[in-house]
Parts: C-alpha cells; sequence; structure tokens
C-alpha cells in the first residue's frame, strides 16, 4: 500500500507517509481503515514529501466529509500535513 500508517498508543499520535502514486481509493481506504481503530483523538502527522495524487478537490472534500460524519467526529485530535514547497500547488 502507498500509505503507511505508523500508530503510537503512547504517543497518542499517528504518522501516515505517503510513497509513490496515491489513488483517491487508497486515500478512502485508510480513512475508512483509521476510523475503525477507534483513534481519532490522536494527533495525526500526514507526510506527503514522497508521494504524488490525481485527486481533485471534490473526491477529498467527499473523504473529508465521510470522515466528519463519524459519531465520534467530536473527538478528533489536531491534524498536520507535511508537504513539499517546490511540488506545486
Amino acid at each position: 500500500m502507498p500509505i503507511h500508517l505508523d500508530i503510537s498508543d503512547l504517543h497518542r499520535l499517528v504518522i501516515a507517509v505517503g510513497l509513490g502514486e496515491i489513488t483517491p481509493d487508497d486515500i478512502a481506504d485508510v480513512a475508512r481503515e483509521f476510523l475503525k481503530t477507534g483513534r481519532q483523538h490522536y494527533g495525526k502527522i500526514i507526510d506527503t514529501t514522497a508521494a504524488t495524487s490525481p485527486i481533485d478537490d471534490g473526491r477529498m472534500a467527499a473523504i473529508a466529509a465521510f470522515m466528519r460524519a463519524d459519531p465520534h467526529a467530536g473527538t478528533r485530535g489536531p491534524l498536520a500535513f507535511v508537504v513539499d514547497p517546490k511540488s506545486g500547488e
């Protein structure tokens, strides 16, 4: 899978690292799997520096809406993205 999750219960932290080409389905699958863990309250760091994705704004908004629709969405933890400033938009 082009997205690797490292979950630290001790630090209540999830680190997601994308590698190579990531499809919208890859992102949706990881979102579904993450919701199943019950760790939405953990902090999340998402590293996109080694990944590319053809996902459009509409599909990303749909995935975000899916995550927010979770009954435990009110307990979401902080979220940070690591991006390469030289890689376009």
